[in-house]
């Protein structure tokens, strides 16, 4: 199981994997059952960034989505036979950014504000470095923009005072966002580094996406408590390990070494 914000290269690593001849499951969820712990088939369309196509150096097949520009398609047109049965979690790969910030499992992506300016002065990265619950600034020159992103506890109040220190200090906001997902450095080496199954548990109760509520009325006294435990005892036969990003053949490799 590969778990990761968007733009983590999910999906081309699954790709890349299925290519080296593992089995695949879905795209965007993963099913597991409740009572039996294996991980079902959930055969949906997969959609795949052009850019993915790059990295996987061969054509994908089906038509391209107009509204985001991707390529969807089935991955039985691409690796036929290769659709998987239901079958124990081995192994849970969280996909980070060694070179983002220090991102243990369990620190949400929601606490992140991604901020793109223009000439940024040092006085006004100085002044917004010093705001209140600020951490983890970094900033990246993209050439024609610069990318400052941080974490945060008050997502709303920060942006209101990026707004309020750009018009203070001259400074061009092209654009904020508090919910989008970071872009990684995947020029540097990746690494595994070994986690418990309640850090992967954490980790991923936090990114779940619909259905919460629904899960946790079919919980136990319907507490969140009882439900990372259920998680937790799912996975915990599992390896769990954070994946920092890195070149694709270098990643899938790292994978393919983990004992199953």
């Amino acid at each position: 199981m590969l778990g990761g914000d968007a733009f983590y290269g999910k999906s081309t690593l699954s790709l890349e994997l299925t290519r080296r001849g593992y089995c695949f499951l879905s795209d965007e969820m993963a099913a597991i059952g409740r009572d039996d712990g294996p991980v079902h088939p959930f055969p949906r369309c997969l959609s795949v960034r052009p850019t993915s196509a790059e990295h996987l150096e061969f054509d994908l097949p089906g038509e391209i989505d107009e509204s985001f520009g991707n390529h969807l398609f089935d991955i039985e047109e691409l690796f036929p036979g290769r659709m998987g049965s239901a079958v124990p979690i081995g192994a849970v790969c969280i996909l980070g950014d060694a070179g983002m910030m220090p991102q243990t499992p369990g620190t949400s992506s929601t606490r992140l504000v991604h901020i793109w300016v223009e000439s940024p002065t040092s006085v006004f990265l100085a002044d917004l470095g010093r705001g209140k619950g600020i951490a983890n600034l970094v900033v990246r020159d993209r050439g024609d923009h610069t990318l400052i992103t941080l974490t945060t506890g008050n997502r709303a109040a920060v942006a209101e005072r990026v707004r309020a220190l750009c018009v203070e200090h001259r400074v061009l906001l092209l654009g904020i966002s508090t919910h989008m997902g970071h872009r990684p450095d995947f020029s540097r080496p990746p690494a595994l580094e070994a986690i418990s199954p309640s850090q992967a548990a954490i980790y991923m109760l936090q990114r779940f996406r619909g259905g919460r509520e629904a899960l946790l009325k079919a919980t136990p006294d319907g507490r969140p408590a009882h439900l990372f435990a259920e998680l937790a005892e799912l996975i915990s036969g599992a390896a769990c390990y954070t994946l920092s990003v890195g070149p694709l053949a270098q990643a899938a490799d790292l994978i393919d070494a983990i004992p199953l």
